[in-house]
């Protein structure tokens, strides 16, 4: 992304929440609320039933797949914090928020989370905007940290919030990882692991490398990787899901859900059409560092 602005591709990712909860029914993932933080343009594509047709099923119905995995992707970290909620989880952390509503969402709950959004301070004007069209300012239990990771790391932007580091989190880091580099994501999960004490756990999506990619979704690959190019945000970093353990066991993190594409479509996507389901290079991992969870609590999907 361009300094000076917002994520194009986190306004996408929220575009496609809205239009989802819009357009499926049951939707996967419900998410009232995303409506409400999209742009005009996009708020009426995804309420129009004729331009979400020409939008989402002709002129990106290739890339629906995509939209798959982002709606799965995010019923698989909030089905897992429901899980850690039932626990005492106290924290959420979502680095990379761009446009999620789990803040509006939260504040409803009898008793909220404390929600930690971590994003550019671009992205985060823009949402802040938007918040307060949505809900006259930001919800009760949610706070923005703005940080700008070409000048600083996470930690140093949870030292400035209300964050607790001694009290286990669950980081969140959605549809960010494929855009830098294997250095940058080395030095960001560097920085969870610092900040989230034992017990916490860390849920990111990745992309594998081309030619760990069945044969039949290499064509989508590609035509993503012209997308998001095209956009200012060209993919980088993957890795072989194979060897994601051996890969960041010397980072100090332990895989314990390594969710392939199938495994998503079984879970979220039955009955709905082909065109619908997560694509063949999207993964999504569950790591954790220090003690698992409490023998006798609800067993981690």
């Amino acid at each position: 992304m361009k300094p000076d602005r917002p994520s194009r591709t986190a306004e996408v990712t929220a575009a496609v929440r809205a239009w989802h909860n819009q357009q499926h029914h049951p939707p996967i993932f419900p998410d009232p609320f995303a409506q409400r933080l999209v742009s005009p343009v996009w708020g009426f594509v995804s309420r129009s039933r004729l331009a979400s047709w020409l939008v989402f099923d002709q002129i990106l119905r290739g890339l629906q797949p995509v939209a798959a995995h982002i709606i799965g992707r995010a019923r698989y970290v909030e089905d897992r914090l429901a899980e850690l909620r039932q626990e005492g989880l106290g924290q959420y952390v979502l680095v990379g928020a761009g446009l999620d509503s789990i803040g509006l969402r939260n504040a409803i709950e009898a008793n909220p989370l404390r929600v930690f959004e971590v994003d550019h301070p671009a992205t985060q004007e823009t949402k802040r905007q938007r918040l307060e069209r949505a809900n006259g300012g930001l919800p009760a239990g949610l706070e923005l940290v703005p940080v700008d990771f070409e000048r600083e790391c996470l930690t140093e932007g949870l030292r400035r919030s209300s964050f607790d580091p001694k009290e286990p989190a669950l980081f969140a880091w959605l549809g960010v990882v494929q855009y830098l580099s294997e250095e940058a994501v080395d030095q960001t999960l560097a920085a969870i692991r610092e900040s989230g004490p034992p017990g916490s756990e860390l849920i990111f999506d990745y992309i594998a490398p081309r030619q760990s990619t069945p044969e039949a979704d290499r064509d989508l690959l590609d035509g993503l990787s012209r997308f998001t190019a095209r956009r200012g945000e060209p993919l980088k970093a993957t890795y072989d899901p194979q060897s994601l353990g051996a890969r960041l066991g010397p980072l100090g993190f332990d895989v314990r859900k390594n969710l392939s594409p199938e495994e998503q479509g079984r879970r979220y996507f039955q009955g709905y059409s082909d065109s619908f389901r997560p694509p063949g290079f999207y993964h999504i991992a569950r790591l954790g560092w220090g003690d698992p969870p409490k023998a006798g609590a609800a067993q981690p999907s």
